[in-house]
């Protein structure tokens, strides 16, 4: 079985997507690099990010903030318009004027798949029954009666046995049998997988945690074990970045120090 490094939620965050990738590479033994998506939006620095991706990702599915750079933002509020707007910008400002790089770039994004699956695995970046945008968060299951509601029942449904998300930029997972496990402040957690049950991974944000762990934070799976790892990064640089550029809002860069 392969051994594979799953990050999410890079949002435009170079210093945190580097250090993750040095991180990888200094562990070692990983085949595979897989992304659920949002490696755009909010942060300072989209093209970097992409080329990045191109050349080390083996996956990536399409998330939510790559999806409204393509088709445009619905139902962003004003702060998350403004960054995407100002990231599609920085991608294709004017296709007949792009470099070669920005319309590399740019076909990559327009082309990313919803889902993606291996054998009883499956990839993607919201849940099962809306890849792209539903969130599956912690308070969607009560560990202590192990009891959760229709959309956890629904996502469960349409797992396998596995399936690996983002979006929520909260590292857990959630067990078919109502259990569940948080990473959360640990500078790496395992936890093991049994084959008769169906799971529900949330693999955290590297470019913009919410757990209020400030560190990026990935995933690495091999032997059914999940095993996060949180990574620190130079966040005043990317905070520097932000507060640079006059269309991203300085909020996106104070809650970096906040993991929030």
């Amino acid at each position: 079985m392969p051994r594979i490094a799953i990050l999410s939620d890079v949002h435009s965050n170079l210093n945190a997507l580097g250090a993750v990738l040095r991180d990888i590479d200094e562990q070692g033994g990983v085949d595979r690099i897989y992304c659920l998506g949002d490696l755009v939006g909010y942060g300072p620095r989209p093209n970097e990010c992409l080329a990045l991706a191109r050349q080390r990702f083996q996956l990536m599915v399409r998330g939510n903030h790559e999806e409204a750079l393509v088709q445009g933002a619905k139902d962003f509020n004003e702060m998350a318009r403004r960054a995407i707007d100002w990231t599609r910008a920085q991608i294709i400002p004017d296709y007949e004027r792009a470099t070669p790089e920005q319309r590399a770039n740019w076909s990559y994004v327009a082309t990313l798949p919803e889902r993606f699956s291996e054998g009883t695995v499956q990839y993607l970046h919201g849940a099962p029954q809306d890849p792209v945008n539903e969130y599956i968060m912690p308070m969607d299951i009560d560990p202590q009666a192990r009891r959760y509601g229709q959309k956890l029942y629904t996502a469960f449904t349409m797992t396998q046995w596995l399936t690996f998300c983002g979006h929520s930029h909260m590292p857990a997972a959630f067990c078919q049998d109502g259990t569940y496990f948080s990473p959360t402040y640990q500078r790496s957690a395992s936890y093991n997988l049994a084959p008769t049950l169906r799971y529900l991974v949330n693999v955290g944000s590297v470019g913009q945690p919410r757990d209020g762990d400030n560190r990026a934070c990935y995933a690495v799976f091999a032997d059914d074990v999940v095993t996060w790892r949180r990574v620190p990064y130079d966040i005043q640089d990317t905070f520097n970045n932000v507060v640079a550029i006059r269309d991203l809002d300085i909020t996106l860069g104070e809650r970096l120090f906040r993991g929030e």
